[in-house]
């Protein structure tokens, strides 16, 4: 769900339904670039707080949004049919580089090297950005589409509901079947499981973010955090389908949705304030009754940021420093173009050239130079 409303929010950042262009679609692609480091910074960093413990997504983001920049300008048709093929090619491409280069998916980024971290965060960790890019694709045509029709919430409730009625009538159709269910019980990583029935609870629980090597049925498997074929499909089609229903619910009361789901505009900020309040010198670990006072704090924060039309803290600074930086860039580019053109246009006269008269102005054949001070005016 959050991947694909990445998606959305990359859309919109650049026009929505209404892509931007002209020299407005650099500015936009370097603040993207400049974002997707600040997250890839904040990610790291949080990283160090939780070396062994939870898995920061924060870094899978970053690369995800780089991965995105060559999409931001194509249509939702294009979108919606590479995000489809994404969701098929994808976790066989993955099962099949981790076949032949076989890694561990558990644990942080400590003690690796480049190259190491670089195919964690694309295929082997936890959320591998490779695959999930599909997710990515279904969000920017979500975001590609005029979002204020009735017929595009529509459209988004129909293609969901589509996608999970497939996805789970393809997973239950094949892993029905006694040799599959036997083949994946062999080839299961964790405990050794006797039956199907035994084997189910683990599988409702989730897998790692990317499928067992030992055997191709699992691409057939619908299990949560699989990466496999049915999880990105089933996944996809709820994630339209509750975006589907938002847009339907909102339409009234808008400013009252606003409000009450006001966490929903500060991610940044409210996941990382997660992540230190997990940490347990900074809350008493009390299990699962520790996750309604989360709840609570994190919904509070959001409602008031929202009632007081404030972005987030890390929100604010990551747009204030990326459009910074997306702005100079954008100016230097201009001015270093500026100055090739016009010396290119402007070149000064050889003992060659021929005489002004038949040659006044060797780049644009005028009468004087649109240069002011050209030695060829």
């Amino acid at each position: 769900m959050f991947a694909v409303l990445a998606g959305v929010s990359l859309a919109l950042l650049t026009g929505g339904h209404a892509p931007h262009r002209g020299h407005t679609r650099l500015t936009d692609s370097v603040a993207i670039g400049v974002r997707a480091l600040m997250i890839l910074m904040i990610g790291f960093l949080l990283e160090q707080l939780h070396p062994a413990g939870i898995a920061v997504i924060l870094p899978y983001y970053a690369l995800l949004f780089v991965l995105g920049l060559p999409l931001l300008w194509l249509r939702p048709p294009q979108l919606f049919l590479l995000g489809g093929i994404w969701i098929c090619a994808a976790p066989v491409v993955s099962q099949a580089f981790r076949l032949l280069h076989p890694t561990s998916v558990a644990g942080g980024f400590g003690g690796l090297g480049p190259v190491a971290v670089l195919l964690r965060l694309l295929v082997t960790g936890e959320y591998p950005a490779f695959t999930w890019l599909s997710y990515l694709c279904f969000g920017l045509a979500i975001g590609r589409m005029d979002l204020r029709r009735t017929r595009s919430a529509v459209h988004l409730l129909c293609g969901g509901a589509v996608l999970i009625a497939g996805a789970t009538f393809m997973s239950g159709a094949i892993t029905s079947r006694g040799e599959v269910r036997s083949r994946l019980m062999q080839s299961w990583p964790g405990p050794p499981v006797s039956t199907w029935d035994v084997l189910q609870p683990h599988l409702q629980v989730g897998l790692e973010g990317v499928t067992p090597t030992h055997s191709w049925w699992w691409l057939a498997v619908n299990a949560p955090h699989s990466g496999s074929v049915a999880d990105l499909a089933f996944t996809t089609g709820t994630a339209l389908l509750i975006i589907g229903a938002a847009l339907v619910l909102t339409r009234v009361a808008t400013r009252w949705w606003q409000v009450a789901f006001g966490a929903g505009s500060m991610t940044l900020s409210l996941y990382s304030l997660h992540l230190v309040m997990v940490l347990p010198q900074t809350w008493p670990d009390y299990g699962p009754r520790r996750l309604l006072p989360e709840v609570l704090v994190v919904c509070v924060i959001g409602a008031v940021f929202a009632g007081l039309r404030r972005k987030g803290p890390l929100e604010s600074l990551v747009t204030f420093i990326s459009r910074t930086c997306a702005r100079w860039t954008t100016r230097l580019l201009r001015l270093g173009v500026s100055f090739i053109g016009s010396a290119e246009r402007c070149e000064p006269a050889r003992r060659d050239d021929p005489p002004l008269s038949h040659a006044p102005c060797s780049r644009w054949r005028l009468p004087v130079c649109p240069r002011a001070g050209c030695d060829r005016s």
